[in-house]
């Protein structure tokens, strides 16, 4: 069965497929610890992405590397179930307002918020790694095959999600996990960019949430 998303071909995810092919056996049932503060546009949309991404990383797709921290809410989230403690959540954003006002269908942009706000409000400073630059001129190649799991919700431009989608190929290690955000028709780009990786790419996608798990 097939996101119901104008033209989409991408799978829904079934966890006795991916589990027979990787060393993480994902753990539907494990206890999670969650964080929902009031939402804000921009946030990622759903507790159900929440969920799918902390039980992620608790079944050992770990450590965590964000692109795209915003507010930090999937930051905060990630780094309350990280499972092992000397991980930490490594994410990257710059301090500038990002503006995608003509990227999403509704001409919408964010409203004024402070990178990382959610999660320094949790006192999880300790636990995250944030990386204050843009991902497109950022040199991330100390940090190439470190990673249990990458997600990718940052730039929402054709070039931008290419370029970020490219590094996390790079950032992740075998058996890990590559997770993005805002595939649909609200965002055309990233639509269009995910629509062609699934041509070469075994992609699923779970709770709105696109994956490719990495052999």
């Amino acid at each position: 069965m097939s996101l119901r998303t104008k033209n989409s071909t991408i799978p829904r995810f079934a966890a006795s497929v991916v589990t027979s092919k990787h060393q993480h056996k994902i753990n539907f049932d494990t206890p999670i610890d969650l964080f929902t503060p009031p939402h804000i546009w921009g946030d990622i949309n759903g507790v159900e992405k929440l969920r799918l991404l902390c039980r992620l990383i608790k079944s050992g797709f770990s450590p965590p590397f964000e692109f795209g921290t915003f507010r930090g809410l999937t930051t905060c989230n990630m780094a309350m179930n990280l499972p092992d403690a000397n991980h930490k959540v490594f994410t990257i954003d710059s301090d500038n307002q990002c503006n995608d006002s003509t990227l999403n269908v509704e001409g919408r942009n964010y409203e004024h918020y402070t990178v990382g706000e959610l999660y320094k409000s949790k006192g999880l400073e300790d636990r995250v790694e944030q990386i204050t630059e843009d991902s497109s001129v950022m040199d991330l190649s100390e940090y190439y095959g470190k990673f249990g799991l990458v997600f990718v919700d940052a730039g929402h431009s054709y070039g931008a999600i290419k370029h970020d989608s490219e590094e996390a190929f790079k950032l992740v290690r075998s058996g890990g996990v590559i997770v993005w955000d805002d595939y649909g028709d609200y965002w055309p780009d990233v639509k269009r960019y995910l629509d062609e990786l699934s041509s070469s790419k075994e992609l699923f996608i779970d709770s709105g949430l696109i994956m490719y798990f990495v052999p």
